[in-house]
């Protein structure tokens, strides 16, 4: 059993693409909190991937935004080659991989550049002296007003989970063969042995299927696996001048679509920051967070600055206009939003991105409060202006590299975004159409 400080090593994490870490979907979450982005769309802008894996979800994001330059950072020198091979591929310029461990980064990654910082699926899967220097590297990394994006296991929702993930750690240390090898025996011998609660198992029946089964291990099987509070990860970032700015799940967008009012209530008397989030955590029983930090000051937008570039944001939908359901589930409960300003977006993003302003006919606060609601439910998600891109020929080359059964994102002249290529060519899809891949219908013959 290979390790770097207690962490995997002896296989590969899954290739994949996250699309909520990319930066229109940050620079929305931002906005809607009256905080200035780092970037103005498609003008030019740095990113930072920290534990990046194998990079292809950092490649995709640097082949959808040719004006951006990337540089991602992972421990495993497997994973940098396999990157390093698909930018080779793809003839990319402005994306460069670093094997490093984090302290070694700390050392080599220019200082004060990048306007963005990422760091998902690592924070909670490292031991504590890995996630002090990754939180550093990333502190070190970012001029000022730039931001740190995270995503890790949060409590209290994996209070009840972790006795699952001890079990089978333990098993798995007396077992052979590759990481994923050692899990199944180690599950297997679990559910023998009969101790963990059926409502463990029946948690775990349901998420295996939509996983890859590689991805298993590198959750389950880390030595310093351990979900973290809110007030820990703030403490800690403020500590290097990182401050919290907003949460990158598009449900968290606004409290009085997500919240019980009973329940924004008790929140408005709690005047600690870091002890609302906690809060607000228990009370939603949240087992994952997407903070996003700004380092130094966070600059704020005034409320007309805030209605222009939320008016200026580019969306698509990813469903057609006859798949919409106009409602969405929350901890509030289930909210309904079937209005004419609402139909009104979907019908116009049907025929392609566009601007929320370019929806004619409704006031700006009908436009701005409609668009939210859709965000939540994702029915529709932030991109850029378009740029002109061969995206086709780029998404064929990454679909050949990863294979047919990788779960990454789709390369578009707007961004990169979450979707099946395979489906695409399949002809399962009309997506292409919807996100400037294929000749758009008509607004008319596509609202139909």
């Amino acid at each position: 059993m290979q390790t770097i400080d207690g962490y995997v090593a002896d296989s590969l994490y899954p290739s994949c693409f996250h699309q909520h870490f990319s930066p229109p979907w940050l620079d929305t979450i931002l906005t809607a909190g009256h905080v200035a982005p780092p970037r103005v769309a498609r003008l030019a802008f740095s990113l930072l991937d920290i534990g990046c894996g194998d990079g292809v979800g950092l490649i995709q994001m640097a082949a959808a935004h040719p004006e951006g330059h990337f540089t991602g950072v992972d421990a495993m020198p497997e994973h940098v080659a396999r990157g390093q091979a698909l930018i080779a591929a793809l003839g990319l310029d402005n994306v460069a991989l670093i094997a490093a461990t984090f302290g070694e980064a700390l050392a080599t990654v220019p200082q004060g550049e990048f306007d963005y910082a990422l760091c998902n699926g690592v924070l909670a899967w490292v031991s504590e002296e890995n996630r002090t220097a990754a939180l550093a590297l990333a502190a070190q990394s970012l001029r000022p007003g730039g931001v740190l994006a995270t995503g890790y296991n949060a409590m209290p929702g994996w209070q009840k989970i972790a006795p699952f993930q001890r079990m089978v750690l333990a098993l798995a240390r007396g077992k052979r063969g590759t990481p994923t090898e050692r899990f199944e025996a180690a599950v297997t011998a679990a559910r023998e042995l009969g101790t963990l609660p059926d409502e463990l198992w029946n948690w775990f029946d349901e998420i295996r299927p939509k996983v890859s089964p590689d991805y298993l291990p590198h959750e389950y099987l880390n030595e310093h696996w351990q979900p973290l509070w809110a007030d820990e990860m703030m403490s800690a970032a403020a500590a290097l001048n990182l401050h919290l700015a907003g949460e990158a799940r598009q449900w968290r967008l606004r409290d009085d679509f997500s919240l019980k009012a009973k329940w924004r209530s008790m929140l408005e008397d709690i005047a600690d920051a870091a002890d609302r989030e906690v809060a607000r955590d228990i009370l939603t029983g949240s087992s994952f967070r997407t903070d996003v930090y700004a380092k130094g000051k966070i600059p704020r937008l005034d409320p007309a600055e805030q209605e222009g570039m939320q008016l200026d944001r580019v969306w698509y939908a990813p469903l057609p206009a006859d798949q919409v359901t106009y409602q969405t589930v929350t901890p509030a409960g289930t909210i309904r939003f079937d209005n004419d300003s609402a139909r009104a977006i979907v019908a116009r993003l049907q025929s392609g991105p566009s601007r929320l302003r370019d929806v004619a006919g409704f006031e700006s606060v009908d436009l701005l409060n409609s668009a939210d609601a859709l965000f939540m439910a994702g029915l529709i998600a932030p991109l850029d202006p378009a740029v002109n891109l061969d995206a086709p020929a780029i998404n064929q080359r990454i679909h050949d590299f990863a294979g047919k059964d990788a779960k990454l994102g789709l390369v578009t002249p707007h961004g990169a975004i979450h979707a099946s290529y395979a489906d695409l060519l399949a002809g399962r899809s009309t997506l292409g159409s919807r996100v400037g891949l294929m000749p758009a219908l008509p607004v008319s013959q596509s609202a139909a």
